[in-house]
């Protein structure tokens, strides 16, 4: 009989075609609405999971832990997909979420991902509002290090991988500040199937 140690972790309930939840409140960020498409608000009004954060919430800045002079940069659909796990997964340290999150995201059906890159549409169109004068300027030294040495085929993932991610590792998991979207994970999420790299930072933990 298999051990119930190893159960898969569970998605945020994905909302049925007949669930009663409140239609999803943008608040002060109505006025955005303006900007989707038909096929768009009909997704973004209707969620498909339950949300456990007002949009006002997904919106927030995030806390840093250093006083930083610049603005963050917008979120992308990944990130307020995370934002979203971590509000649903209160009991969980940020380790387990961290290991949890790249398996859970690559199992999230076409409709979730359709409904967070529309979320992340209007994030970014707020952004532009909020921060005109912003620009993005990444630090592209340990990234271009990773971009032009990187040979991204299975043979070839660990010693490389595991050198860049060990700089981003510390005692409660991967020190990545997932709210402001840090490109060296965005690298690694954007180039790696997800469980791949889920197995290859509990390997080097």
């Amino acid at each position: 009989m298999a051990s119930q140690n190893n159960a898969t972790p569970s998605i945020p309930n994905q909302a049925m075609p007949n669930n009663i939840d409140p239609p999803i409140n943008f608040g002060k960020y109505n006025f955005l609405l303006s900007q989707l498409t038909d096929e768009e608000l009909q997704i973004i009004r209707n969620p498909p999971l339950t949300l456990s954060l007002t949009i006002e919430e997904f919106f927030a800045p995030a806390k840093r832990p250093t006083k930083n002079p610049n603005p963050p940069r917008s979120l992308n659909m990944y990130f307020l997909w995370r934002r979203n796990y971590d509000a649903s997964q209160p009991t969980k340290s940020c380790t387990e979420r961290s290991r949890e999150s790249g398996f859970m995201w690559s199992r999230a059906g076409e409709r979730v991902k359709r409904f967070f890159q529309i979320l992340a549409k209007l994030h970014k169109l707020y952004h532009e509002l909020k921060y005109p004068e912003y620009r993005y300027n990444p630090k592209r030294n340990a990234c271009s290090k990773v971009n032009t040495k990187l040979d991204l085929t299975p043979a070839n993932y660990d010693n490389e991988i595991q050198e860049s991610l060990m700089k981003h590792l510390d005692s409660e998991g991967l020190h990545l500040d997932i709210n402001d979207g840090h490109e060296v994970w965005e690298h690694f999420v954007k180039h790696l199937d997800p469980e791949y790299l889920l197995e290859l930072i509990n390997r080097i933990r």
